[in-house]
């Protein structure tokens, strides 16, 4: 059987966190978390398709209308979960709830698994080229500080697949933000010809999280590129519109 779904191994030393980056594969995700090192409720069909708001039964996953910003989504009580997130727009969720799923759909664009070693807060990030431009992880991380009074150095982050620089091709109008904003844009754009970038929005994503005050070694990137594993997942840059997402998902166990 064609793997569903990988899992970061360093998130999955921590006891209390349940996580999964799925593929194109993933179909009914039913029993996926049952198969989790921890595992926690099953989720019901969904994954796969694009769609804001919750995924299934128990064990909800919770989605937000992703809309390519910095806007992030808090969930500090139940009460939070009661309005329906069709009606939130974010690309970014944080919660310090167990037993509470919260998930993004990515199909070239970062997953990235904030995850606090002390099991007392998650987050979960849409993190695409204009998301990164704006800075989207590292205002994820410093929100998790502020709110949940966590430490830099009690966050692990975990970039699981995207497209990679090899195949990310833009023009001057998508480096320009990085141009005007970041001194270490030169590190991750090359210039291909007159008026074509290649650009890599993982070791942009990864430096933000540094700047953000986490260390290189307590942040794992899964490398798979989604356009040239087209096969594995599903990739917008090689199938366009009609290509399907995978769900990527974190939590805190009971």
């Amino acid at each position: 059987m064609r793997d569903r779904y990988i899992i970061s191994n360093r998130l999955n030393e921590i006891g209390n966190i349940a996580h999964a980056f799925t593929t194109r594969f993933c179909g009914d995700i039913e029993d996926i978390l049952e198969n989790l090192t921890p595992p926690i409720p099953p989720l019901a069909k969904g994954a796969g398709h694009p769609s804001s708001g919750w995924v299934g039964g128990f064990g909800k996953v919770f989605t937000v209308k992703q809309v390519h910003g910095d806007s992030i989504c808090v969930i500090d009580s139940p009460l939070t979960t009661h309005h329906s997130s069709l009606q939130i727009e974010a690309d970014a969720i944080i919660t310090n709830m167990k037993s509470l799923p919260i998930g993004v759909f990515t199909a070239d664009c970062l997953p990235v698994i904030l995850a606090d070693v002390k099991g007392r807060a998650v987050g979960i990030v849409h993190a695409g080229r204009v998301g990164i431009s704006l800075e989207i992880s590292k205002k994820t991380v410093n929100k998790m500080k502020d709110l949940f009074d966590i430490k830099s150095q009690d966050i692990i982050a975990a970039i699981g697949p995207g497209i990679s620089e090899c195949c990310y091709e833009v023009d001057d109008s998508c480096i320009n933000p990085f141009k005007e904003k970041f001194s270490y844009w030169k590190d991750i754009a090359i210039k291909k010809d007159d008026e074509k970038w290649m650009l890599d929005i993982k070791k942009a994503n990864r430096m933000q999280l540094i700047e953000a005050g986490l260390k290189q070694e307590t942040i794992f990137t899964t490398e798979f590129c989604t356009s040239c594993h087209n096969d594995r997942f599903f990739s917008y840059r090689r199938e366009g519109k009609n290509a399907g997402r995978m769900l990527t998902f974190v939590a805190i166990k009971e």
